[in-house]
């Protein structure tokens, strides 16, 4: 590992449990940075995206393969370390939300609508902000082989420390069936190619229609895996879960679309990762103004605000700067 790259490295192993934790609300500043609490969150996050780009950037994927490795994250996450995903109590949830949505040992539309969230928020999110705040080393290894093993390492060990916290021990074909997700996942990402379509020539589509595409997607998901199964009359579970699968299915295949063009850059990356954090910021400004007052979350929310505008205004300098060396080279010629 060299020196140069431990900034990235290290940047990326916290952003992720922050972006995954604090930004989306579920824990306040204060709660996250709680000593024992950071113990606990911090290597599990820190590792999944650190291996997730390093599998990117080895093998040569694009944020296609990257996605596919935030979902092999989110399922090994919570449905082996945290165990939300298979725990018939997990305290997040309601019994009534339990009892509609459990089939086979599986809480189904929060696994669908979490695995979602963990493989934007926890892998793609962070990895896509921390390479645009390091892109003189975007396309380099952050890690060394060693590093790399131990973070599979802490990832593998990990049930094991935070299972003495959990009450609950899954039966084996529910544990089996956690890791043959995983590792689909993780196989699916290795084999997916850089670019989806072959069109590779072509001009990539405004930014705007990207954080159009990861706003609603995004809202539609954590409504149809949080709010919903807790209603007072859901619909028929097959009918929510089809329509969750739609809707990332949809979602990834307009995306491969809309970024399929060779000028696909930093404006359009944040313009992803800006759709995808747009219903938690709107929650949490929503939260400001029912407590009428400055909170943790508002602060939290205003950071990382501060952080995406000034990664926007880096863009548009970088872009006028290569416009400006492009007219140079025309002039010349």
């Amino acid at each position: 590992m060299k020196v140069a790259t431990l900034l990235p490295a290290a940047t990326l192993f916290f952003l992720s449990p922050w972006v995954g934790e604090v930004i989306s609300g579920f824990l306040t500043a204060g709660q996250f940075l709680e000593p024992s609490r950071l113990l606990i969150t911090l290597p599990p996050y820190g590792c999944g995206a650190l291996i997730a780009r390093e599998l990117m950037v080895r093998h040569h994927k694009g944020w296609p393969g990257l996605l596919m490795f935030g979902l092999a994250f989110g399922i090994f996450f919570e449905g082996i370390i945290t165990r939300v995903f298979v725990n018939p109590d997990p305290g997040i949830l309601a019994p009534q939300e339990v009892a509609y949505q459990r089939v086979l040992g599986w809480n189904w539309a929060n696994t669908i609508g979490i695995t979602h969230f963990h493989a934007l928020l926890a892998i793609v999110t962070p990895v896509f902000l921390t390479e645009m705040l390091f892109p003189k080393y975007r396309r380099e290894s952050w890690i060394s082989r060693p590093m790399l093993w131990g973070c599979c390492i802490v990832m593998l060990v990990w049930p094991f420390v935070l299972g003495r916290f959990a009450n609950y021990l899954p039966p084996l074909p529910v544990i089996l069936s956690a890791l043959l997700l995983t590792g689909f996942f993780l196989a699916l990402g290795l084999r997916l190619p850089t670019r989806i379509f072959r069109s590779e020539y072509r001009k990539v589509f405004h930014p705007f229609w990207l954080w159009l595409v990861c706003t609603i997607a995004m809202a539609l998901i954590m409504i149809a895996g949080s709010a919903i199964p807790g209603s007072d009359a859901p619909p028929p579970l097959p009918l929510l879960l089809g329509t969750m699968f739609a809707v990332i299915t949809l979602e990834f295949a307009i995306l491969a679309i809309l970024t399929n063009g060779s000028s696909f850059g930093d404006r359009h990356r944040l313009a992803m990762v800006l759709g995808w954090l747009t219903f938690f910021l709107f929650f949490s400004l929503a939260k400001e103004i029912e407590a009428k007052e400055l909170t943790q979350r508002g602060l939290s929310a205003g950071t990382m605000a501060l952080l995406l505008l000034f990664l926007c205004l880096r863009s548009k300098a970088e872009d006028i700067r290569m416009d400006g060396k492009h007219r140079e080279r025309s002039g010349t010629s």
